[in-house]
């Protein structure tokens, strides 16, 4: 397949996206609309990126300093869905049957939002937490985020061996409940005990190939083979910090710093650290590839939620360029290029929603 039909196929699939943080900028009073450049993502260039639906994650910052995190995850799903579905041109995705009519939607002028959260502060050691969240209209958690729940271990991190007994509870009601689960920024140990009781599938959402960037943050080959096993899929993420553990390195004395905005850090890294080519993305979507088949990996990009996209990836409406990557370095035929691009989310979602 050429670079030309990729892009054409790229524009003719269901594109869904398994991790956006665009969540943050609504509440701070940007537009779903339009951002005037601003951030990765709105819908103006969604609709030029054929962007058809993704994975809306409200975050949760684990700074104890800060409120109840149960307030602000609940006040932020309940946000996010007012904004949403006050929108014309916004689908709220809230079962296997919404994923379904999402497929046949060919409409072109729609966009098909889940919400997840990110970071399972929140809930500490309390399952009806989850019960308010699930009817809000949270569908996907992220686990952890950088730091441990009280319950679960994050990546690189080892204060429960994995998941305590209230976090093995936790996954099994999560599950019943038809509630995607999600093992990007969780530990080895926790993803394999997840896998372990996993009866519908489990995703990790936004994920570097750990055999490319040895970070503890990306998903080894062992792990994207267990998450496969459940009919789960790992999402590749765009963010050069996945992407190269050098990269990563080289940014390690920004971290140190203040900036006003995200904006700001994002115009350092340029100026001080550099970028990465669109190929670092293909290479990391051909190992999953490699490892797994076509039908079991998909977009990821972390959009709005990091600030060092490669080159070639500055925003969402960008996502045929890395299409016609793809088919240019003959990663996938056509129909691995459809499932990649939104087919396997589909495949996940109806099996995992209620």
């Amino acid at each position: 397949m050429t670079g030309e039909e990729a892009r054409a196929r790229h524009h003719e699939s269901f594109v869904f996206d398994g991790h956006n943080d665009l969540a943050g900028p609504l509440r701070r009073g940007e537009s779903l609309d339009d951002r005037g450049g601003r951030g990765h993502m709105d819908l103006v260039r969604m609709r030029a990126g054929g962007l058809d639906g993704g994975i809306f994650a409200v975050y949760t910052d684990p700074d104890p300093a800060l409120e109840d995190p149960f307030d602000r995850s609940l006040d932020g799903v309940r946000r996010l869905r007012e904004t949403l579905e006050a929108h014309p041109a916004v689908n709220l995705v809230l079962s296997s049957a919404d994923v379904a009519a999402a497929r046949t939607d060919t409409s072109g002028d729609s966009i098909h939002a889940l919400i997840g959260v990110e970071g399972g502060y929140a809930v500490d050691d309390d399952l009806g937490v989850v019960d308010d969240l699930f009817d809000a209209g949270m569908r996907c958690l992220t686990l952890t985020w950088n730091e441990p729940t009280a319950w679960a271990d994050a990546a690189g991190t080892s204060v429960h061996d994995g998941l305590t007994a209230f976090g093995r509870r936790l996954v099994e009601h999560l599950q019943r409940l038809g509630v995607l689960v999600d093992l990007s920024h969780a530990s080895d140990a926790v993803a394999f005990q997840v896998v372990e009781r996993a009866e519908r599938p489990v995703v990790a959402s936004h994920s570097g190939m750990r055999r490319l960037a040895p970070l503890p943050r990306n998903i080894s080959d062992e792990l994207l083979e267990a998450i496969a096993e459940t009919g789960g899929l790992t999402g590749v993420s765009f963010f050069n910090g996945h992407l190269s553990a050098e990269f990563e390195e080289r940014c390690t004395p920004l971290r140190a710093r203040e900036f006003a905005d995200t904006e700001q850090l994002a115009r350092a890294v340029r100026e001080e650290v550099g970028t990465l080519p669109l190929s670092a993305v293909v290479d990391h979507v051909r190992h999953a590839v490699r490892i797994l088949g076509a039908d079991h990996v998909g977009l990821g990009s972390d959009f709005d939620g990091m600030w060092a996209p490669p080159e070639g990836l500055g925003d969402v409406s960008r996502l045929p360029d890395l299409s016609a990557a793809l088919g240019e370095a003959r990663v996938f035929d056509d129909e691995g290029l459809e499932a990649f691009l939104g087919a396997n989310w589909i495949r996940v979602l109806k099996a995992a929603l209620p």
